[in-house]
């Protein structure tokens, strides 16, 4: 059999909430791995300016990371995303696409599982993202 029928073969006994999760995950993966790839690359050029120079990340990379984020004076939380224009601030964009597109990915499966009428699923994936939306908020917080 040739590689091009396996494929379909695989696609056609698998559940449509799988091929859309996992078509997502894969576009997620892709665009947040170069990404990263891109502002390593930007970073470690200078091509656009960091946040945080190269000697002085060394200096505190040994820091816990509270000390850290003193020292440095690093944006806590979703400020980030307002040094976007920082080098070392893109390889974050392309991190959070990789932690959030499996988020985008559950999401885009719910009215699958609604046409198919797996509830199992539906409530698990309901709750998951629930549970992510809450922790990404800041209203999940462990005790540290």
């Amino acid at each position: 059999m040739s590689k091009k029928s396996t494929q379909q073969a695989d696609s056609m006994s698998m559940p449509e909430a799988s091929r859309i999760f996992a078509a997502i995950e894969q576009w997620g993966a892709r665009i947040g791995f170069w990404l990263i790839i891109a502002g390593l690359g930007l970073y470690v050029s200078g091509v656009i300016s960091p946040f945080l120079e190269i000697d002085e990340l060394v200096r505190y990379w040994g820091l816990p990371a509270d000390q850290f984020q003193q020292a440095t004076g690093l944006p806590v939380g979703w400020d980030w995303l307002s040094y976007l224009h920082n080098s070392d601030m893109l390889g974050l964009l392309g991190l959070g696409l990789l932690s959030s597109a499996v988020i985008v990915a559950y999401m885009a499966i719910i009215p699958s599982l609604v046409r198919t009428k797996d509830y199992i699923y539906l409530v698990l994936v309901v709750l998951q993202v629930s549970v992510f939306v809450l922790a990404a908020g800041g209203w999940l917080t462990s005790g540290h």
